[in-house]
């Protein structure tokens, strides 16, 4: 690496190679691995990535005003997993590095000084937001109620999952904890963007595209977020609620009786079944142009500013008919023998990845 390593991207390489070395044990129950799914998306994605920003930025939009576009930080931070393998792109060296500084700069806007979650929470309201939903009539925990928020909210991230193609954090952002005047604690759980007709027809009647849980706990829950929006959680969540509320698009519109509660978790059940029907008979590739397609799909809002569409064009489609090539297959075989090194090892190995990725090789 001829370049010297900026201190933000050498902290956020150590962060994905962490989160890389402790995740190793869960295996792959998707048709197609998480490297494997990444392998498209090289050639075409970050470019398109890095040179609609650039768009934006010669039509005077704000860092600010951007990185709103994307909606959510967790979002943001996905995408960096794509450094792993940023030679692949195109870009330079010095463009890797630009993009790679712009996306800290847009999880920023959102998380102010924490950027990596270093302290164990994802802290995106500010104070005055927090002590606005103080006032918001809520439902009272029960043994029942909590129960079907817990079923409620488990729906909600399996059909992230899936409409996602395995990248839940495309479709939602958990945040919090935040602490309230009298020491309770306030989650936060928005999934958005539920509603993708262009990728999933079988949306195209929905009637909410964004659900928004409130969730009340006792001050001696134990509860926090990752960079990825991974959940860690250290006390059992249903016997510490306390009260929330369900907004289906917006608060106005919540859920306020046992019945419409119970309602609503047969409808998200139904979509559910809906989901895993339209997508029964997929085959992998399917699975990957799906997957595909998502990515691209993020910068929907980015490229209705600018007049252009979303869609791949065939030309990037047609990445899709290639295989893997052995550079890359050597980068997996290369992450996964670091496993068998031990944890300082791996992480080692794995962050040095993530920075030839960026800056090339030494």
């Amino acid at each position: 690496m001829n370049m010297k390593v900026d201190e933000k991207i050498n902290q956020l390489c150590s962060t994905i190679a962490e989160h890389i070395v402790e995740d190793k044990s869960q295996p792959p129950l998707w048709p197609v691995h998480a490297l494997e799914g990444y392998w498209p998306l090289y050639s075409h994605f970050l470019k398109e990535l890095y040179q609609t920003i650039k768009k934006l930025e010669q039509k005077n939009f704000s860092n600010d005003r951007i990185a709103e576009l994307f909606k959510a930080p967790s979002r943001l931070a996905e995408l960096t997993y794509l450094f792993i393998y940023g030679g692949k792109s195109s870009l330079t060296a010095e463009q890797l590095e630009d993009l790679a500084l712009h996306i800290i700069r847009y999880i920023q806007h959102y998380r102010k000084e924490d950027v990596f979650c270093k302290s164990g929470r994802n802290i995106i309201w500010t104070k005055e937001q927090v002590n606005k939903v103080i006032n918001y009539e809520m439902i009272t925990a029960t043994k029942e109620r909590s129960t079907i928020l817990g079923k409620i909210n488990a729906t909600l991230w399996l059909y992230t999952e899936l409409i996602c193609t395995r990248e839940h954090q495309y479709g939602h952002e958990f945040h919090g904890p935040y602490f309230l005047p009298n020491q309770d604690i306030l989650v936060v759980r928005e999934y958005y963007d539920l509603k993708r007709p262009e990728i999933w027809p079988f949306t195209s009647d929905m009637k909410f595209n964004k659900i928004v849980t409130l969730e009340i706990y006792d001050k001696d829950t134990k509860i926090g977020f990752d960079f990825f929006n991974h959940t860690e959680s250290f006390t059992p969540l249903p016997q510490r609620l306390i009260k929330f509320t369900i907004g289906i698009e917006n608060y106005e519109n919540s859920i306020k009786t046992i019945s419409e509660l119970r309602g609503f978790l047969r409808e998200l059940t139904l979509l559910m079944k809906k989901a895993i029907e339209a997508t029964k008979e997929f085959s992998k590739k399917d699975w990957m142009k799906k997957e595909f397609e998502n990515y691209f799909y993020l910068l929907k809002p980015h490229k209705e500013l600018l007049g252009e569409e979303w869609y791949p064009t065939q030309e990037q489609y047609e990445i899709l008919e290639y295989e893997m090539d052995e550079e890359y297959r050597m980068i997996i075989r290369e992450i996964e023998n670091s496993f068998s090194k031990g944890p300082e090892k791996a992480f080692e190995i794995v962050k040095n990845i993530l920075l030839r990725g960026i800056y090339g090789e030494n």
